[in-house]
């Protein structure tokens, strides 16, 4: 029986962990500038690794995600509906967050696979699972569209944590990552099967 959204996987946990990891940062950075903090899982799919947000940082936050997936939307509010503000849109498109003074805490596991642009516009339109995984052209469709995004999303000081992929090109999402006026640092690294190596980037906005 084919998934409704995207369960937890290998890159799923691997995003817990360099949340885990990185706890302690989260927790000053959610300490300083304007409150209430705002916090935002792109792409949220099963709402697991929101839930693990959730836990390192407790109620001195305002929780949002968002899905183009009903379903994945769905299943996140279930998982998290006592905190967490679920909302079916594409990545950030249409959400107001300048006025909570932007998004101090961001989370994204992207859809980084390679895809050909039939199968990458096929994936928009049918906003089911097939949208959590397709990625373009050399998967960096997506995560390009959001970083060309993110200045007008991410608070001063913010932190954005990204899957990527060794596929996506991590130098080039790197120096990409620098040129928006971001520190951008590798948070942890894993294989994931024989042929693919994953990685989660923190990015720092330095404005």
């Amino acid at each position: 029986m084919e998934e409704a959204w995207y369960p937890p996987s290998e890159d799923t946990f691997l995003l817990m962990d360099a949340l885990e990891l990185d706890k302690e940062l989260i927790r000053r950075t959610v300490g300083v500038g304007p409150e209430p903090c705002c916090c935002l899982e792109l792409g949220s799919g099963s709402g697991a690794v929101l839930e693990s947000l959730i836990q390192i940082i407790g109620p001195r936050a305002i929780y949002f995600a968002t899905d183009v997936n009903h379903r994945a939307a769905v299943a996140t509010f279930a998982r998290n509906k006592s905190v967490a503000e679920v909302i079916v849109t594409h990545l950030a498109d249409g959400m107001v967050w300048k006025r909570m003074g932007g998004v101090r805490i961001a989370l994204f596991n992207p859809p980084y696979v390679p895809t050909d642009e039939e199968e990458y516009l096929r994936a928009i339109q049918r906003r089911d699972i097939f949208a959590s995984w397709a990625g373009g052209h050399r998967g960096r469709q997506v995560i390009d569209a959001v970083l060309d995004t993110m200045d007008e999303w991410l608070a001063p000081h913010g932190l954005f944590y990204l899957v990527v992929s060794d596929v996506n090109g991590l130098q080039e999402v790197t120096k990409r990552a620098y040129a928006l006026d971001c520190q951008c640092d590798v948070v942890i690294s894993r294989n994931a099967g024989d042929l693919e190596r994953l990685h989660v980037l923190r990015l720092e906005k330095h404005r």
